[in-house]
């Protein structure tokens, strides 16, 4: 296992992981209300930055997931690490571009990772 610091700095970076994604899916794809659909893509640069700025957050998150001490030596752990920078950095393309379309993929992709990870290494999973 791993020691309580290293706990403690993982479930730190679960919880900057896990609010930096709410950002990207917050702002992708629509949602049905009583009035119609409602389009979740961001409507102004800074909108669309802050996305970015997400994304960004969410790639070095994975990075740090690899550090020593987080890894538990499992070669599981490092490739959903991986597979979580490499769809976030598909993310921030996306939301350089403004690409509504791709960031709702790649916002998927995050989720999807997340969730195969979370079903591994963790007792409750709180996706549901």
């Amino acid at each position: 296992g791993m020691g309580a610091a290293n706990g403690l700095l993982l479930l730190e970076l679960e919880r900057k992981n896990l609010l930096a994604s709410d950002v990207i899916w917050r702002s992708a794809g629509a949602i049905i209300t009583e009035e119609g659909e409602i389009d979740l893509q961001p409507t102004t640069d800074e909108g669309w930055f802050n996305v970015v700025h997400a994304a960004t957050v969410v790639a070095e998150g994975g990075n740090l997931m690899m550090m020593p001490g987080l890894a538990n030596g499992e070669s599981d752990w490092n490739e959903y690490a991986q597979g979580l920078t490499r769809a976030a950095l598909l993310a921030k393309s996306a939301a350089e571009a403004q690409d509504a379309d791709a960031l709702f993929s790649a916002g998927g992709a995050i989720y999807n990772v997340c969730r195969a990870c979370h079903n591994k290494y963790m007792e409750q999973d709180e996706f549901e």
